[in-house]
């Protein structure tokens, strides 16, 4: 299953979407725990490591970590933010 996550933006022009699998989630919460420790999480073997707006990381948005930092996550391919994404 999956979620999508609606960013929103400061423009009206412009709407970004984000396609959430069970894989990510599994995979941002490894990296939240891994975090503060000295062995950290690959990048580079992550599923969101090439998930990027210039150079910062989808996982590294506040809307995203709301979403997908949530203990109980509700999947069901519903939509998460702007009602219109």
């Amino acid at each position: 299953m999956e979620k999508i996550i609606c960013i929103p933006t400061k423009s009206d022009k412009l709407r970004i979407s984000v396609r959430i699998t069970e894989e990510m989630v599994k995979d941002f919460r490894e990296c939240k725990e891994k975090a503060y420790t000295l062995s950290g999480k690959d990048c580079s073997t992550c599923s969101w490591g090439d998930l990027t707006i210039g150079d910062v990381g989808m996982c590294e948005m506040d809307e995203v970590r709301k979403a997908v930092g949530k203990r109980k996550y509700s999947w069901g391919g519903d939509t998460v933010g702007k009602e219109n994404c």
